[in-house]
């Protein structure tokens, strides 16, 4: 199957009244880029059904249209316990599926509540909402929160996925339920790419005085992209042409020298033998992680 024609969705009056910022999309369509599919847009809407619909309903189109193109809608947000969350509500009316429990999740949030000394009859409508989906849709499982996500399908080859809108529940349901299914059900373009770690230096100054000057190099089809950290950038760079690549590895690590390295764990590991010195850690989360 082709590259799928990808459209992120952010909910939340709070982003369409400048309350907040939108980060999840552009977390979202890092990873998808470092996995080699490419997003078309984003899209923010505010907690209102008729204005989600109406975009829900032109990707739908886009996707009946041409049953051969893949087309992959994202959205979160909209799923959590209060009047103004609309996503399942919309789905169901976009696909005309009715709304079932998804009992795993039931029993998950029973056991929250009684873990709290409270019965299931103590549990509001608004908040067993969190575990209905649509009918014959794929249940995307949230390990770090209590509404659970899913995947319903608006065409052959076409999918819309839902998925809270909370970053941490958002973040370990993509990478541990989402990115299996969109591996599975979509290839990758026959990228070759690299990575590389800038350090003490930020995103605005590595896009002007490096990416600035590669113009010949991104004309011939090489992209990028950054990730910004406190002390430092990661920089990944992917073409269908390897040499593209392979020459931008060597014009930046011209370029930056001793400050670019291949990989930030490889860094810090040299770091500390160059220096004779050891790592310790004060508790165990942490000390699991670094192992």
């Amino acid at each position: 199957m082709s590259q799928p024609i990808i459209t992120i969705i952010s909910t939340g009056s709070e982003l369409t009244a400048g309350r907040s910022i939108d980060t999840n999309s552009g977390w979202i369509a890092n990873q998808l880029f470092e996995m080699g599919w490419k997003v078309r847009n984003f899209i923010v809407l505010p907690d209102d059904p008729k204005v989600i619909m109406e975009e829900l309903t032109r990707i739908k189109e886009t996707a009946t249209k041409n049953p051969s193109e893949a087309v992959l809608a994202i959205m979160t947000g909209g799923l959590g316990a209060t009047e103004d969350d609309y996503t399942l509500q919309c789905a169901l009316e976009l696909t005309g599926k009715k709304m079932e429990v998804n009992e795993k999740a039931r029993l998950r949030l029973q056991k929250f509540y009684e873990s709290r000394g409270k019965s299931y009859s103590d549990i509001l409508p608004l908040v067993l909402r969190q575990v209905y989906i649509p009918e014959d849709s794929i249940t995307l499982e949230n390990s770090a929160g209590l509404a659970v996500g899913f995947i319903v399908s608006l065409d052959k080859n076409s999918f819309f996925s839902c998925m809270p809108g909370v970053p941490i529940e958002m973040k370990e349901m993509f990478q541990r339920r989402l990115l299996p299914f969109l591996k599975k059900t979509y290839q990758k373009e026959n990228l070759f790419k690299e990575t590389r770690w800038i350090w003490n230096i930020g995103e605005s100054l590595f896009q002007s005085e490096f990416i600035g000057e590669q113009k010949d190099l991104v004309g011939a089809g090489l992209e990028w992209g950054v990730t910004a950290q406190k002390g430092f950038i990661k920089a990944i760079f992917q073409s269908t042409s390897e040499a593209l690549v392979k020459e931008v590895i060597n014009r930046i690590e011209i370029f930056y020298g001793d400050k670019c390295t291949k990989d930030v764990f490889e860094e810090n590991h040299n770091s500390l033998l160059a220096t004779n010195s050891s790592l310790a850690v004060a508790e165990s989360c942490t000390g699991g992680l670094l192992g």
